[in-house]
């Protein structure tokens, strides 16, 4: 714990490489994105509405990155922000352990940021560490797949290692922090995605808005647990504190991620560019298929609900996507829809679609993350496509372009085409900025008229 704490006092943003600053820009940028594209998600707007009813003016010190961009106070943009990040399932993700790094600090950051009038490096540096905290524990919480859901947990962590760095605190004050943000975890279990539960979106939300409070904490004087990850992580799972330190400022977590084309569990990407490259390639109409086979790694295989309850529950169910994939030719959001839920040939493939483990697929991963997909087609005729590494991932990643792209289409719903790009280019060169405030001024400065949206 010491050498961990020592090394987050000591950092200084200027002193990373380029490649890790540019990644860093990038994953913001992404998590800025789909953070905007989440909040048209109904339970998202009713949150916002609550929270700008009981706002106060005078505490107005953050942004909610929604239309308008109205201003409220920065635990509840957090908390808003936060909720909204990773609700469509376009958020990124860190590769290699199961964690949404992006979304669980870039929220708080920002907000906190814009709050203290921090710069752009600043936020920047702070941004960088609360991720490398939160993907760390993410990988040293020893957790069997599909048992805890880490949104509510890492994202409190991570966002109360920015939030120290934000307020320059010292090493006691740094490691206190720590300590009391590993107690105010939200714990819950994995299975509440498989069944729809949307209330795993606000966990990331009220992470992110107690990350900031257990910097709070610390300055009005409590203490928290002596070694407070071991000792409240550790009734979790084994707990394997040396994760969180070996190659420390070595290899940043940041570069380690992965960004997300397809609107649903990122683990489906292989297997939707599969089916993809088969309807798009052989020119195949639902109607031409008979039944799909899915080979991918277990757990996976036996995420096989051929009726999802609502948007979220489709987003993980691989029978689902893969179907919905073969019948749209795509995977956004709109695939996932109550509409999309309903389309007759969607509901034939998913509940035809089998999904089989595959143990050689299961020994490359987390690294490599493989599938293959084959079609019996109502000719006779089996067709098969295996991807190896889907795009997106650090090993194979998506160009500037292309993530720029995504971010406009996102975030143009929301801003003009030139406030987009204006947003855009502010945040691939925030070190450069004087302040976080000028970000998301820029935003309300180019946003579109709330009757647009």
């Amino acid at each position: 714990m010491d050498t961990l704490v020592e090394f987050l006092v000591g950092f200084q943003a200027k002193d990373l490489p380029a490649s890790v600053l540019a990644s860093a820009k990038r994953v913001f940028m992404d998590v800025l994105g789909a953070n905007m594209r989440g909040s048209e998600e109904p339970e998202n707007v009713q949150l916002a509405r609550w929270v700008m009813r009981n706002a106060s003016p005078a505490r107005a010190t953050a942004t909610l990155l929604r239309a308008g961009f109205p201003l409220v106070d920065e635990q509840s943009a957090a908390l808003v922000n936060g909720t909204q990040a990773p609700s469509v399932e376009l958020d990124e993700g860190y590769r290699l352990a199961t964690a949404h790094s992006g979304a669980y600090v870039m929220s708080g950051t920002l907000a906190l940021s814009e709050a203290l009038g921090k710069s752009g490096i600043d936020m920047l540096g702070a941004f960088v560490l609360g991720y490398e905290v939160a993907s760390r524990a993410a990988a040293a919480v020893r957790s069997p797949k599909f048992l805890l859901m880490p949104h509510g947990i890492f994202s409190t962590l991570g966002t109360a290692v920015a939030a120290a760095k934000l307020k320059g605190f010292g090493f006691a004050q740094f490691r206190e922090t720590i300590n009391i943000a590993a107690s105010l975890g939200h714990i819950a279990s994995y299975p509440a995605i498989m069944e729809g539960a949307t209330v795993r979106n606000y966990w990331t939300g009220a992470g992110a808005r107690d990350g900031i409070q257990a910097s709070n904490l610390v300055e009005w004087g409590f203490a928290g647990l002596p070694d407070g990850m071991a000792s409240s992580y550790g009734l979790l799972a084994p707990f394997e504190a040396q994760r969180m330190i070996d190659g420390l400022g070595g290899v940043y977590c940041v570069t380690q991620n992965y960004h997300k084309q397809y609107a649903c569990n990122g683990n489906f990407d292989a297997s939707i560019e599969s089916t993809l490259r088969l309807v798009n390639d052989n020119s195949l109409r639902p109607e031409n298929i008979r039944r799909i086979k899915v080979d991918i790694y277990a757990p996976y295989h036996t995420l096989n609900k051929a009726r999802p309850r609502n948007t979220l529950g489709a987003k993980f169910s691989l029978s689902y996507a893969v179907a919905a994939a073969a019948v749209f030719r795509h995977a956004n959001h709109e695939a996932f829809s109550g509409d999309a839920m309903t389309n007759p040939e969607v509901l034939r493939l998913s509940a035809v679609t089998e999904l089989r483990e595959d143990p050689e697929l299961a020994a490359r991963i987390p690294v490599i993350r493989s599938a293959r997909v084959t079609m019996e087609l109502v000719d006779g005729r089996i067709l098969s496509d295996f991807t190896e590494n889907p795009r997106g991932h650090f090993a194979n990643p998506f160009t500037d372009g292309e993530l720029a792209q995504k971010f406009d289409r996102l975030s143009s719903r929301y801003l003009t085409s030139e406030g987009a790009e204006r947003v855009r280019n502010m945040v691939l060169g925030m070190e450069k900025l004087g302040s976080a405030r000028a970000l998301t001024d820029a935003m309300r400065a180019n946003a579109r008229a709330l009757s647009e949206t």
